[in-house]
């Protein structure tokens, strides 16, 4: 994108910040489908959802959940196809595939029989892991219901945040990544800075300006957060008079005569 010759807005830049696109998932559910379809097994409803998903990692779609869940049982059990199971190497299972510059490249260490036998192996061992976690109705499955980000209280539990529903992963641009489908790690600040006129920059962070349970701004940018949208920066005197809500002065207290 950046190489496209094409003059970027600040929305521009606000919808490349969040780009979700899997280029994982680009490369790896063709080669699944493809097994599938060997196997005569392209009539399963998991494998329809896939073979029309765009690669987009939405929270309220199903097909990232299935793409996720499988790419991790893929990763799994072609390590220990490759590697055996020395706990020390097993160590590495869900997140294996994400170490190489191609999540296909380790596939290309097993015969093409066995590579067709492991990625129909993982999606049933997909499959069942999802119906454990999500439930038995597999129409309610949703990425965002499953990949969140909470927001607990150092202190007290009453003062958490509700969890939220994120799209992207760990390898896309919006990188969402983090333990057990949590976003544990990522931007919780974003800017973008229009130098020509600073007041038409903006940022979103999370999850408020203030640290004070109880008021207004204490969670007011999470919502915002969670479906990428921006606030404006305001830089002059004028945008930020305009946009200024509360005005709190700290005042010493006076001297006394003695002083």
């Amino acid at each position: 994108m950046l190489r496209s010759g094409f003059k970027f807005s600040v929305r521009d830049f606000e919808q490349l910040q969040h780009d979700e696109l899997s280029t994982q998932a680009r490369t790896l559910v063709p080669l699944l489908l493809s097994a599938a379809a060997r196997f005569d097994q392209s009539s399963r409803w998991e494998y329809r959802a896939l073979k029309g998903w765009d690669y987009e990692m939405r929270p309220d779609q199903q097909a990232p959940l299935l793409f996720e869940s499988w790419k991790r049982a893929l990763s799994s059990i072609t390590l220990r196809r490759v590697a055996g199971a020395d706990p020390a190497v097993a160590a590495l299972g869900d997140s294996w595939i994400d170490e190489w510059p191609s999540p296909d490249a380790p596939l290309a260490m097993l015969t093409a029989a066995a590579r067709d036998t492991v990625m129909l192996a993982s999606m049933d061992t997909a499959m069942a892991r999802m119906r454990e976690r999500m439930g038995a109705d597999s129409s309610r499955w949703r990425w965002g219901a499953l990949h969140t980000a909470a927001f607990p209280h150092k202190v007290a539990a009453a003062f958490d945040l509700a969890p939220v529903g994120r799209g992207g992963d760990g390898s896309t641009v919006n990188s969402t990544a983090g333990t057990d489908y949590h976003q544990t790690h990522g931007a919780s600040y974003r800017e973008i800075l229009d130098v020509a006129d600073w007041d038409r920059s903006v940022a979103t962070s999370v999850p408020g300006q203030s640290g004070q349970p109880g008021s207004e701004f204490y969670g007011n940018l999470l919502p915002l957060w969670a479906r990428g949208e921006y606030f404006p920066l305001s830089y002059s005197r004028p945008a930020v008079e305009r946009d200024t809500r509360h005005l709190l002065w700290l005042k010493p207290p006076a001297a006394s005569a003695s002083q």
